[in-house]
């Protein structure tokens, strides 16, 4: 039998065919659709996707997953997952990672990974295996979901819910939550300890169930409320409860506070209702507040008790409270809300300074004080003392002002009277002053007169040793030796010539000690070298002089009490010191000149001046005094066995014009205060021109009368024309005119001022000692002509007698005119 299929059955095993392959084609077709759709989806899907081998390395990943990491592709195919992840999380991967082979499934798996720019993101992985036909693992299939800033979200408000539950705990606040259903939920310490409660336990529960421990009473404590009137069931039903004060009481435990209540119904993002409760305990507040108005009270019975008036004011300044004193005030105000307006109570004067010390004080924060004067209701003004202090709390802020004002017109008028007495006082202990410096003055004037007298009577006595006796002696001498010549057998003759020999040297010895001839005819520093050389040739003691001065000191008494000065120092030396040698230095500044005496002997304690019967404090106590006499200081350093240093300063004075001029100043002074209400009558009298070319000598003039209570300087010219100016522009009544001068001298410039203007006095003066100069100057019309040589006390006597003989001969006038 042949089983050879019939052509029919053959084509139609064809055409089954055909529709086979078409409908194989057409599925194939539809497959590759299917597969562009899934990968376009695939590629598009905002979550990640990635593919790893069996060793943990990336087959494939999408876009999502690329732009998630930043990385491209082909920096992630074939690199290990690990590679990814931080550096934490490896061992992790690698642990877990053939359990995930092995299960063939993951859920919620999270990992840090790291980015391309290093920044670290949070992600969570879902996904599967998938095997081959002999049921073996091909590769895996994940998604990844980036949930950074999920886990950011999170994070914050865990620690948002940390920071408010630890504020919350910490709060001195109490705070109690509720369910709408008054289910006791959650109390903080604060309201746990308001309340009575130690733990959570024993507050948790029903809202009745606290009804059984506590009441609640209106605050003064008259009416017992309900349940239904309690702050929970207020805000349940609706209400809102703000600083609600109860009195609280505990049954159980028997105490009672005075608390507040305030709360509201809260609604949260879960759409779960809560009563929220904050409560205060107000106990000690209150009996803080009940103090302080038992102590206001006290306050003000005190306040109005005292003398002053009494007040405060609140810390912008406002007054806001005065005592009962204030009726006695005209002026202070009482505006409304209990602030007072005292600006009108003050003197118009006072009113401004008050204010802005008020001001100065409230923005400072400082001591309130000032004097003024406040009106009074009988309309007088009276000195009061008005303080205020100011009271801080305990961060430094002022809360409030205290303040008093005293009436201080008794004191203010005891003040005047005793400032009246002090000036009273202060002008007679002046007037006693310029009598003791006055009568000081001329005791000084006549110290350095006694000086200048004692030099002049040694001077006058060695001219009469030399001039007199030396010449007598020399003339005996000379008989002497022409009788001893011719009879040489009497040997008594040679022995007389010896005697007159010694007589004449001790004489001549005597000479100078008494006026050494130098002293005179040359300066100070020639003068002092010379007694150098007489102290060696005389006793033996070396003296090395230190000058580090040009000054020549020539004709000024300083030259001559500083060289007998130094001769006392030097002569205590040879005595007490038992040295052979000394030091003399003598240095000078613009102001001083000063020469000091030093010997390294056995010095001495300088506590022996005291004993004026000491030799030695005799002769330092004289240098001492006589320094004082011409305005210097004699200071003395000594100590057993460590030798003497004599410090001797007195005034530079240039010439003698100068230092006399200084001299008579202070015996004018004097003579003026002592004779002044006897002959001078007017300050007319002693208007003065000084008028002379140099400049150090018309100061000199000036230092006579500057100062004097009756002496008017009337200006100073240095040459004769500016003399004849200034005379005719100031019309002295007296003027000093030196002689020489340059441009116009004194003898011409008297002549035109006589001529022009007659009753002005002139007084001449003149370093020459030349009587035609003198004749012709008092022939110009000069009413004497003084050397200015002479001692500044005649000087002065010359000045204040023709003062004083004007002045009488105005009045002898004045007399013939009545």
């Amino acid at each position: 039998m042949d089983n050879k299929p019939t052509y029919t059955q053959l084509e139609k095993r064809v055409h089954e065919l055909d529709q086979t392959n078409t409908a194989y084609q057409q599925l194939i077709k539809e497959l590759r659709q299917s597969e562009d759709r899934f990968r376009r989806l695939w590629e598009q899907s905002p979550l990640g996707y990635q593919s790893l081998d069996a060793q943990g390395r990336f087959v494939e990943v999408n876009k999502s997953w690329i732009d998630i990491l930043g990385y491209a592709r082909e920096e992630v195919i074939g690199r290990s997952f690990a590679e990814f992840l931080h550096p934490d999380w490896r061992e992790h991967f690698k642990t877990n990672f053939p359990r995930f082979k092995a299960v063939g499934e993951i859920l919620g798996a999270e990992f840090e990974m790291v980015k391309k720019d290093g920044s670290l993101i949070t992600v969570s992985f879902n996904g599967k295996i998938s095997r081959d036909d002999d049921g073996l693992f091909r590769q895996t299939h994940c998604v990844l979901h980036d949930i950074t800033e999920r886990r950011q979200a999170e994070e914050a408000l865990r620690r948002s819910e940390e920071r408010w539950n630890a504020a919350i705990e910490r709060l001195g606040e109490g705070v109690i939550i509720a369910t709408e259903a008054e289910q006791l939920i959650y109390w903080n310490p604060a309201a746990r300890a308001m309340h009575g409660f130690t733990n959570d336990r024993e507050s948790i529960g029903p809202l009745k169930e606290t009804s059984d421990t506590f009441e609640l009473w209106t605050p003064d404590g008259t009416r017992l409320l309900t349940i239904d009137e309690w702050p929970m069931r207020r805000i349940k039903r609706g209400e809102t409860v703000r600083k609600m004060e109860l009195r609280l009481r505990r049954l159980d435990q028997g105490w009672e506070r005075i608390v507040a209540y305030s709360g509201a119904m809260v609604c949260t993002p879960s759409g779960e209702n809560l009563i929220f409760l904050s409560v205060n305990d107000l106990t000690e507040q209150r009996k803080a507040e009940n103090a302080l108005r038992a102590n206001e009270e006290q306050f003000r019975y005190l306040a109005d008790a005292m003398p002053q008036l009494v007040w405060t004011a609140q810390p912008d300044g406002q007054v806001d409270y005065y005592n009962k004193r204030y009726e006695e005030y005209g002026g202070i105000e009482k505006i409304s809300d209990g602030i007072y307006r005292w600006e009108p109570a003050l003197h118009p004067e006072d009113v401004a300074p008050t204010i802005k010390a008020w001001q100065d004080a409230c923005r400072s924060g400082r001591l309130y004080q000032i004097e003024h004067r406040v009106h009074m209701q009988d309309g007088s003004y009276r000195w009061h003392l008005s303080r205020a202090i100011p009271i801080h709390n305990a961060e430094g802020c002022v809360i409030k002002w205290f303040g008093t004002a005293t009436d201080i017109s008794t004191v203010k008028q005891a003040e005047y009277e005793l400032r009246r007495l002090n000036e009273t006082l202060e002008q007679k202990v002046l007037e006693r002053t310029a009598i003791a410096e006055a009568r000081a003055a001329q005791l000084r004037s006549l110290a350095v007169e006694l000086m200048e007298t004692e030099e002049r009577e040694r001077r006058q006595f060695s001219d009469l040793l030399h001039d007199d006796l030396q010449q007598m002696l020399a003339a005996a001498k000379m008989q002497v030796q022409a009788v001893a010549e011719t009879l040489s057998s009497v040997p008594m003759l040679s022995d007389a010539v010896q005697l007159l020999d010694q007589s004449i040297a001790k004489s001549r010895r005597l000479s100078h000690q008494l006026s050494p001839t130098i002293l005179h005819q040359a300066g100070l520093i020639t003068a002092l070298g010379w007694l150098s050389r007489q102290v060696k040739e005389q006793f033996g003691l070396k003296v090395e002089l230190d000058i580090e001065t040009e000054l020549l000191m020539e004709r000024t008494p300083q030259k001559v009490f500083l060289f007998r000065a130094v001769q006392e120092l030097l002569f205590n030396i040879v005595k007490h010191a038992d040295v052979k040698s000394a030091r003399v230095e003598v240095t000078s500044s613009e102001d001083s000149i000063s020469v000091i005496v030093s010997d390294q002997g056995h010095g001495f304690d300088p506590q022996l001046l005291e004993n004026r019967t000491s030799n030695l404090g005799l002769g330092l106590l004289t240098i001492k005094e006589r320094a004082g006499y011409v305005g210097g200081k004699f200071a003395i350093e000594s100590a057993l066995g460590q030798g003497s240093h004599f410090t001797l300063t007195v005034p530079n004075v240039a010439t003698i014009g100068e230092e006399e001029a200084a001299l008579g100043a202070l015996l004018f002074k004097e003579t003026n205060h002592l004779r002044s209400d006897a002959t001078i009558s007017g300050a007319g009298c002693i208007s003065v021109l000084f008028v002379d070319d140099h400049r150090v000598m018309r100061q000199g003039l000036i230092n006579l009368v500057k100062g004097q209570p009756f002496i008017h300087v009337a200006g100073e010219a240095s040459n004769g024309r500016e003399a004849i100016e200034l005379a005719h522009k100031l019309l002295p009544n007296l003027i000093l005119m030196d002689v020489s001068m340059p441009e116009m001298d004194g003898i011409e410039a008297t002549r035109r001022i006589k001529e022009e203007l007659p009753h002005v006095r002139v007084i001449g003066l003149t370093m020459h000692d030349d009587e035609q100069i003198s004749a012709s100057m008092n022939q110009a019309g000069a009413e004497v002509t003084l050397s200015k040589t002479l001692s500044a006390a005649e000087v002065v006597k010359a000045i204040y007698g023709t003062i004083e003989s004007e002045c009488l001969a105005q009045t002898v006038r004045a007399g013939n005119d009545n």
